[in-house]
């Protein structure tokens, strides 16, 4: 792992005014391939971003090649989906060693978890009359590459016909992606050397935002950091999530949240500053000294 965290860190360390920390590619739910996300990004002018895909690194190798290419550093970064308090939340790794051991055998565990989540959500569908040709499978795995995204595609191109459609494959949707409790996710991140930061605590997708208790809770659990500025969040919610972390000793980063659709907020139309990159520069580096000195 010592390897790829000296290749990671012979780009330039010098951070731009606002790097952004929040990007996906066609390896998740993103419509651009990683090395045109670092494209992109570079005719932003960013200097320093982080590619964040959701429960898969296998889009880092392309898009750390093209970050040498255009002299953009592409930190090495996932989007894990965890359990906390009985509702879904995302964490995100930054500066992980993708060939970590117990990161790739908990990535695919989740795939082979989400795979049959798949074939389950399939079954019920035909059972309702909703047959899938395979080209349709094809059409639709090209473009959702993951299990996950694509029962997400099922839904959003609405061949759930009726809320009843919808309810029957609740519980395959529900264990497409089950996640880790938030706590081991934590510690999974630290386990591939990287730095656990909350993603989008005041998203309200299940349940209320994430509050003060909540983030405490986590910091106590040896979560690195909160992402303050987000899309989902209003100018009030970053203040408060800012002030939280201040308090709390969580780095506060953000990102845009890229995933390339034309009505997506632009890469580094938000981000960290400089403080907030050293600062989870620090995190990032105590995480792989904690593993070396073990």
């Amino acid at each position: 792992m010592s390897d790829e965290w000296e290749r990671d860190s012979v780009l330039s360390p010098q951070p731009s005014a606002l790097a952004d920390l929040h990007l996906h590619t066609t390896h998740s739910d993103g419509r651009l391939a990683p090395a045109a996300v670092v494209e992109a990004a570079a005719a932003r002018g960013l200097t320093t971003i982080a590619v964040t895909d959701h429960d898969v690194v296998s889009g880092l190798d392309e898009a750390r090649a093209a970050g040498w290419r255009l002299g953009v550093e592409v930190i090495p970064g996932v989007e894990l989906t965890a359990r906390w308090r009985g509702r879904t939340c995302h964490l995100l790794g930054y500066g992980v060693a993708a060939t970590a051991p117990r990161l790739v055998a908990a990535l695919a565990a989740a795939r082979a978890a989400a795979q049959d989540a798949v074939a389950a959500a399939l079954d019920v569908l035909r059972t309702r009359g909703h047959e899938l040709t395979p080209a349709d499978l094809a059409r639709f795995r090209a473009r959702y590459p993951t299990p996950t995204t694509l029962l997400l595609a099922l839904v959003q191109r609405r061949l759930l016909r009726s809320r009843a459609d919808l309810l029957a494959i609740l519980p395959c949707l529900r264990a497409a992606a089950p996640g880790l409790p938030a706590a081991d996710t934590i510690a999974l991140v630290h386990a591939a050397g990287g730095a656990a930061v909350l993603a989008h605590p005041g998203r309200r997708a299940r349940g209320r935002p994430i509050d003060r208790a909540d983030l405490a809770a986590l910091a106590a659990d040896d979560l690195d950091g909160v992402e303050v500025d987000h899309p989902a969040h209003d100018a009030a919610q970053r203040a408060a999530y800012a002030a939280m972390a201040g308090t709390l000793g969580l780095v506060a980063t953000g990102g845009s949240d890229w995933h390339g659709r034309p009505r997506d907020p632009r890469p580094g139309s938000l981000g960290s500053d400089a403080a907030s990159l050293d600062g989870l520069r620090g995190r990032m580096a105590a995480r792989r000294a904690a593993l070396v000195g073990r």
